[in-house]
C-alpha cells in the first residue's frame, strides 16, 4: 500500500530535471539559430565584399585563396564560435552566481564591491585597449 503512494508522489528532483532540460533546449535552439544569422550575415558581407572588389585583387589573388579563406572564416562560425559564446555565458552566470553566494554568506562584502566592479572594469578596458594597440601595430 505505501509503495502505491510512493510511486505515485512527484519527486522534485524529477521536476527539477525536466526544467533543465527544457532549459537546455531551449538554449540549444537560440544558439543554433543565433549561428545560422552569423553565418549569413558573414557570407552576405563577405559575398558583397568580393562582389565590390576592384578586378586587380581577382587578378592577383588565386581563386583557391579567396575560397579557402571564406570557408575557414564561415567554418570558425559554423563550429567555434557557438562553444565559445556559452563558454562565456557559463562563466559570467558562475561569477555572478559565486558573487551571490558570497554576499548573502557575507553581507559586507556588499560594501566594497562597487568599488572592486570599477577596479575590474578599468584594468579590462585598459587591457583590451593594449591589446588592440598591440594586434593593430
Amino acid at each position: 500500500m505505501h509503495l502505491f503512494f510512493w510511486c505515485q508522489k512527484v519527486h522534485l528532483e524529477d521536476v527539477a530535471m525536466y526544467i533543465v532540460g527544457f532549459l537546455e533546449m531551449l538554449c540549444a535552439y537560440a544558439m543554433a539559430g543565433g549561428s545560422v544569422r552569423a553565418s549569413r550575415r558573414l557570407f552576405s558581407c563577405l559575398f558583397s565584399a568580393l562582389l565590390h572588389a576592384p578586378m586587380l585583387f581577382f587578378d592577383t589573388t588565386p581563386y583557391g585563396r579567396i575560397l579557402n579563406r571564406v570557408a575557414d572564416d564561415i567554418s570558425c562560425v559554423d563550429r567555434v564560435m557557438p562553444f565559445t559564446v556559452r563558454s562565456v555565458i557559463n562563466c559570467v552566470l558562475a561569477g555572478f552566481a559565486s558573487m551571490f553566494v558570497v554576499a548573502f554568506t557575507t553581507p559586507w562584502f556588499l560594501v566594497p564591491l562597487p568599488v572592486l566592479a570599477l577596479i575590474y572594469y578599468y584594468i579590462q578596458v585598459k587591457c583590451c585597449h593594449l591589446l588592440t594597440k598591440h594586434v593593430n601595430a
